[in-house]
């Protein structure tokens, strides 16, 4: 894959985009039935899913957000409240940890059971029928939690606040490595080197948050330095990501309803700040399960 890419980029023109990105509406994302493959493979980046969520559907579902009590969520230093919160705040450390992993799991179980009556919506549902379209006749669907104990949480709402919010450089294979305990488990279960990640948008920001692709790859470049805004390869050489004569970007601006899914993994990417008004999104991560007849759905 890594001469695949390079001999790709070698032949790129200056204003081609960096990333092979498949633009399609929903009702039509069947002529891609191996499109998860393909992600794997480098053959394409990822996809712009539209209108996956329909305007009534939305407004059930924002409704039905905006009325959880910041009490349950999460607060980021980034400007970013996440509901629920993520599985890494549970600290390995403490005496009640084994307890704590098995109450994350079952409210899980419980929450997402109940999520259509409660929120209104199956979002759950909905995004794993999108999903099987593509993804070569295997399952989808979300991975029991440890020891088989309850689920994990198939996606999480992410609200940008104004002003405040976004998402620092990353890229999925950095988080093995910063989240170790998590990736324990689903590594057992699960494929998870160049995880791939989806969100479908709920409501953008009218300024900023798009989703900005650098043109960096894991394989080349696995070093993140203090901040986010500076990379280093194994090399040694520095990339000033706000250098754009020297990193190059695509940016991708889904609408309302819309659903990106793309080789985060092993994309170095970033949400820009939300500058105006919120950006709210739900999504998590895809990888494929170990016998490869599933892919899971997990945040």
């Amino acid at each position: 894959m890594i001469f695949k890419n390079f001999f790709r980029k070698n032949k790129r023109r200056s204003n081609d985009p960096i990333y092979t990105i498949v633009d399609i509406d929903a009702a039509e994302i069947s002529g891609y039935a191996n499109g998860i493959d393909q992600m794997q493979s480098g053959e394409i980046d990822g996809f712009i899913i539209r209108n996956v969520i329909s305007k009534r559907e939305l407004t059930t579902l924002i409704e039905s957000h905006d009325t959880i009590e910041d009490d349950q969520k999460f607060f980021s230093d980034t400007g970013m409240a996440v509901f629920p919160p993520p599985f890494s705040n549970i600290n390995k450390s403490s005496p009640s940890y084994a307890d704590d992993l098995e109450k994350f799991f079952t409210t899980s179980a419980n929450r997402w059971n109940h999520f259509p009556e409660n929120f209104g919506f199956d979002f759950e549902g909905r995004v794993h029928e999108t999903l099987r379209k593509i993804a070569n006749g295997r399952r989808v669907e979300t991975p029991q939690g440890v020891n088989n104990v309850g689920r994990y949480n198939p996606g999480c709402f992410k609200h940008l606040i104004p002003g405040k919010g976004l998402f620092k450089a990353h890229c999925g294979n950095l988080f093995h490595k910063e989240f170790p305990t998590f990736y324990e488990h689903m590594n057992e279960i699960s494929i998870i080197e160049n995880q791939m990640s989806y969100f479908v948008m709920l409501d953008p920001s009218q300024k900023g948050g798009q989703l900005t692709l650098y043109d960096l790859l894991w394989e080349n470049v696995e070093i993140r330095m203090n901040g986010d805004t500076v990379l280093k390869d194994k090399s040694g050489k520095m990339y000033d990501l706000e250098n754009q004569k020297q990193v190059k970007r695509q940016e991708l601006a889904p609408q309302a309803g819309d659903m990106i899914v793309f080789s985060g993994g092993r994309i170095w990417h970033k949400v820009e700040l939300a500058e105006e008004t919120r950006r709210l999104t739900c999504g998590g991560f895809l990888t494929r399960s170990r016998d490869d007849g599933a892919v899971y759905t997990w945040s």
